[in-house]
């Protein structure tokens, strides 16, 4: 993926000094959803980057649209579907674009680090 050299992973998120103001995630398997919940939680603007239709692959449907939906409601997530991205830096965070455009300017930018393996094989 372009831009890879500028995310976090899971594991070096817990090095940050500060808390982030927004983050996105990009993936949203088990991992994935778990931060998303844990840094909505703990204030900060989250939004998953999903690459197929449905996060949580391989799980019932039926419950990942309703975990989806009180993410979405209870704690302000915002999902973006079928997207693939690259990153590029800007001035004041990271620029995350897709096929579809700009999808804005983000502070951190995490992939959970078992998908970062799989980027970089």
């Amino acid at each position: 993926m372009p831009g890879h050299e500028y995310l976090l992973t899971s594991t070096n998120l817990f090095e940050l000094e500060d808390t982030p103001k927004n983050v996105a995630i990009i993936g949203s398997g088990y991992v994935g959803m778990e931060f998303a919940t844990l840094l909505s939680a703990a204030g900060v603007k989250v939004t998953v980057i999903v690459r197929s239709g449905q996060p949580l692959e391989g799980f019932y449907s039926q419950h990942v649209h309703q975990l989806v939906d009180e993410m979405k409601n209870s704690l302000g997530i915002n999902f973006i579907f079928k997207q693939n991205v690259t990153v590029t830096e800007a001035q004041t965070g990271y620029e995350v674009q897709s096929a579809n455009g700009n999808l804005g300017t983000l502070i951190k930018l995490l992939m959970p680090v078992v998908e970062f393996l799989k980027l970089m094989h």
